[in-house]
């Protein structure tokens, strides 16, 4: 059975998608296991240990540590509101990009909804180690203990990142100029964008 699901999963590979896509369909309970499927096959090919800690995720290699971009997007404060985040390889490949409309929520509060998005992004991924970039500077601060959070809405939100932080062997934070951190408000400013047209996400 095992076997079965395994040879499953890497014909629908050959046949195009990603890992998000094709776990469930194979007959995995969940990413991590067919990561551990993947990998094991790998090693007993005779792969490196590097080697057989990457998967494959829309035709590129996926190592242990992946970075990624995220941005909230509010028209207003509050206003209507939209977090995106972008996941990169160490090499800068564009892995994979997820977004939200937030409705009516401030700035800061989108700002924190894109670092959620991020790290649920890189455990999508399965990946070990994550590096989160971000251009609002009072977010990074309060995350990496620089700043107090006062405001009790926002405290929540902290505390949240802090518990997903846990899943990971590492998680870092790195807070980078806006105009290094374009992927990700292009995709927040779409939403946007469509939900202004009347458009649905």
């Amino acid at each position: 059975m095992k076997r079965n699901r395994l040879i499953k999963l890497l014909k629908m590979f050959s046949r195009g998608g990603s890992l998000a896509e094709l776990w469930d369909r194979a007959g995995y309970s969940s990413r991590h296991e067919a990561v551990e499927e993947v990998k094991e096959l790998i090693e007993s090919l005779g792969g490196e240990k590097a080697k057989a800690e990457q998967v494959v995720v829309k035709g590129k290699n996926l190592s242990d540590l992946v970075m990624i971009n995220v941005d909230g997007a509010s028209r207003g404060n509050p206003g209507p509101a939209a977090a995106a985040a972008v996941a990169f390889s160490p090499d800068g490949e564009e892995l994979l990009s997820r977004s939200v409309y937030l409705g009516k929520v401030t700035n800061n509060e989108a700002e924190y909804r894109a670092v959620l998005e991020g790290l649920k992004l890189a455990l999508e991924l399965a990946a070990k180690r994550v590096l989160i970039r971000m251009d609002s500077e009072l977010v990074y601060r309060q995350i990496i203990g620089e700043y107090r959070v006062k405001s009790p809405h926002l405290f929540g939100y902290c505390e949240e990142v802090k518990e997903l932080e846990k899943r990971f062997d590492e998680c870092r934070f790195e807070r980078v100029p806006r105009a290094m951190n374009a992927a990700p408000d292009k995709i927040a400013n779409e939403v946007l964008d469509r939900q202004a047209a009347g458009g649905n996400d």
